[in-house]
């Protein structure tokens, strides 16, 4: 039995495509493969990527106890060309830049010598790259070479040589390419911020809608690049982290690191001493003489005033 799949793709894509699948860019954390939906990219010879994930609905939005076992699929204006598929997924496409698996090839085969100190990368030519990336997956075979030598630009030095004949183009990875690459990533990322991620950030740091469009900006900057983490190695996001840190961001750095903290010991001081005005209200309380059941003999009481909290204890005196 063929079991059927709903996919949304671009409008932009032929009839010409290729399904491919390469190593995932994160490979340290055993992930999956990644599936990669190819344009022929013959006609202008300019090849798209599309990566294709997968969205599981589960659970019924109607009741947790509901299991979402089939899904409806229809145009709007021609329901009688709708149709049923027995599973729970639909699988959407968005496009994906080569040059986070290329970064990931680098890092595996010792090309960031910047990062990995126990090994000299060297300048290559896009054929010995490329023969290089297909004997790690051949499946990069389907990569047009026009393609494969955009997304290089995105990461590599590179030098051209007059060979007589021809010019050849020699790439090396560098870290000013690095960090450049990762930079216009995260200014992208930034310039259409996702509101909910935004809302979880102001959630877990009250005080910042509050402080300086500097630091609101770059903490938009900072969670840009946690967004992209996944996709990296840990090495090269540590790495990459580390020089944004005092570059990219540092003022909100320096907001979660000093300012927030004083903010949090300072609510904590407040607590404990609201905590010890209680304690010394009760303490007093508790000290006034009761009036004993064997003697009618009166008792005078001082009256102790009620505490008002920490405002009263703070009360400046006229």
């Amino acid at each position: 039995m063929t079991t059927k799949s709903l996919v949304f793709i671009p409008e932009s894509l032929t009839t010409k495509n290729q399904i491919i699948t390469l190593n995932h860019p994160n490979y340290e954390e055993n992930k999956s493969d990644i599936t990669l939906l190819l344009s022929d990219g013959s006609d202008i010879d300019e090849q798209k990527v599309y990566w294709i994930q997968e969205n599981k609905f589960g659970k019924s939005q109607e009741g947790s106890n509901l299991t979402v076992k089939s899904t409806f699929y229809f145009k709007t204006h021609e329901l009688q060309k709708g149709g049923i598929i027995n599973n729970d997924s639909i699988y959407f496409s968005t496009d994906y830049d080569l040059a986070f698996s290329l970064l990931s090839h680098f890092y595996k085969t010792h090309k960031m010598d910047f990062i990995s100190k126990d090994f000299e990368s060297k300048f290559e030519t896009l054929n010995d790259l490329h023969i290089g990336l297909f004997e790690s997956n051949n499946n990069w075979k389907y990569i047009n070479k026009n393609l494969l030598k955009k997304s290089l630009m995105k990461l590599c030095h590179s030098i051209e040589e007059d060979l007589g004949d021809t010019n050849e183009v020699f790439f090396k990875m560098t870290n000013i390419k690095l960090f450049e690459f990762f930079e216009m990533k995260i200014e992208k990322i930034a310039k259409d911020f996702p509101q909910r991620l935004l809302q979880k950030i102001n959630n877990m740091y009250p005080a910042l809608s509050i402080q300086s469009e500097r630091i609101q900006e770059q903490a938009k900057y900072f969670y840009s690049l946690q967004l992209m983490a996944s996709l990296v190695p840990f090495k090269v996001y540590e790495y990459v982290n580390d020089r944004f840190r005092t570059s990219l961001y540092p003022d909100f750095i320096n907001y979660i690191e000093v300012d927030y903290k004083k903010t949090i010991e300072q609510i904590q001081q407040e607590e404990m001493m609201l905590k010890s005005v209680k304690s010394l209200n009760q303490g007093l309380q508790s000290n006034v003489p009761h009036e004993s059941g064997s003697t009618k003999k009166k008792v005078k009481t001082k009256v102790v005033p009620k505490s008002k909290g920490l405002d009263s204890f703070f009360k400046v005196k006229k």
